[in-house]
């Protein structure tokens, strides 16, 4: 393994890869951290400062170290999270809940909601509108 300063980025970045190999196994640069197997294959999770008080995490996995680990936010302080973007959330329970919420604007301009709820045994439609 090396360790390689390029000058990919305007303050130049630091590698780690194996000599010879076209891609690094990690890079940093001043906005930028990535990871990936290293060799033929690029780096294929990151997290990157994208602009002013936002961070950009690529990575189709986000795992906590074990189960029931990992919670975002404050259930009983002042940081807690004031919005989550999501297409659907999957809550394990005993069998599952999926919920998938959708806006659909239509020609006419009239706006949508449809709010599907599943359990393993079947599916309830919630339409507002």
């Amino acid at each position: 393994m090396v360790l390689y300063h390029g000058l990919a980025s305007p303050y130049g970045d630091l590698r780690i890869k194996v000599q010879g190999e076209a891609n690094p196994k990690a890079r940093l640069t001043e906005d930028f951290l990535s990871f990936g197997p290293g060799g033929a294959s690029a780096e294929d999770v990151y997290l990157k400062r994208s602009a002013g008080n936002t961070l950009e995490l690529k990575s189709q996995y986000l795992l906590p170290q074990t189960d029931n680990f990992l919670e975002l936010g404050s259930p009983t302080g002042p940081k807690k999270i004031a919005k989550i973007y999501a297409s659907s959330f999957l809550l394990p329970t005993d069998g599952f809940l999926h919920i998938t919420v959708y806006v659909i604007v239509t020609k006419d301009g009239k706006i949508i909601l449809r709010i599907s709820v599943s359990t393993k045994s079947r599916p309830e439609y919630i339409m507002l509108g």
